[in-house]
């Protein structure tokens, strides 16, 4: 639903339905009561269009950390193990069909991100939790390897990213969320993220940039042009994240 420029998720069944969870999450095979969570935020939807110019460049610090962040996690850990884990799997973790939010999870750990909550302590549904659970059972949240429930966690409970207007303002270690298909195949976007990507590389010191490099899992890329994912996702609602 539109309200002006901003994008309001009209329903929560991606985590209120437990026969229907986002796209890449794992399926779960237990029978567990799900509360249900406060009204979900507005989405603000980032624009694609660069202007003109790149705007001024970037103070000499945050040419070299691509951050300007008061809470101190580690970005050069976190861009690292995108790097390294972005064509293959870490095998501490495990794999799903749908792997991008997973990864993405594993990525934030690695730079710092504490875990919120534990199995069996908390729900694996509860929005504001956000953990990995142990090998061999259904432990791990669902922010942790879904999409849409990351957002929520991510920006609306933990307040750990920001959004930007613009995806060109990402700069390195940020994160853009893709809402580009609805059920059973449809081609337009339907109000629950579908993707998640993480930037590894940046052409351009200013503020906008002239070219940006995500990495991701499910097919698993490194360093894809994001002009390109545009290009081929013209439908697509887009949500960036200063992490």
């Amino acid at each position: 639903m539109q309200f002006g420029s901003i994008w309001k998720l009209s329903s929560a069944t991606a985590e209120l339905n437990n026969q229907a969870f986002p796209p890449d999450t794992q399926p779960s095979p237990i029978n567990e009561s799900i509360p249900s969570p406060p009204p979900p935020p507005f989405k603000k939807e980032a624009s694609t269009n660069r202007p003109p110019s790149s705007g001024p460049a970037l103070p000499n610090d945050e040419q070299k950390s691509n951050k300007s962040s008061t809470v101190f996690y580690d970005y050069g850990a976190m861009l690292s193990y995108a790097k390294r884990y972005a064509m293959s799997r870490n095998h501490n973790y495990r794999s799903y069909s749908n792997d991008c939010t997973n990864f993405l999870s594993q990525i934030m750990k690695a730079g710092g991100w504490p875990e919120v909550g534990s199995w069996p302590g908390d729900s694996r549904a509860d929005g504001s939790k956000w953990f990995y659970g142990p090998e061999g059972v259904f432990a791990t949240s669902y922010s942790w390897a879904a999409a849409e429930n990351r957002f929520h966690f991510a920006r609306t409970h933990s307040h750990r990213v920001f959004p930007l207007d613009n995806v060109w303002k990402m700069r390195v270690t940020d994160v853009l969320q893709a809402d580009w298909d609805g059920p059973n195949g449809g081609t337009s976007p339907d109000g629950t993220i579908d993707h998640s990507m993480f930037v590894t590389a940046r052409d351009g010191s200013g503020e906008y940039a002239s070219e940006l490099y995500l990495s991701y899992h499910t097919n698993d890329t490194l360093d894809k042009r994001l002009s390109r994912i545009i290009a081929e996702n013209p439908q697509a609602w887009w949500y960036a994240h200063r992490t």
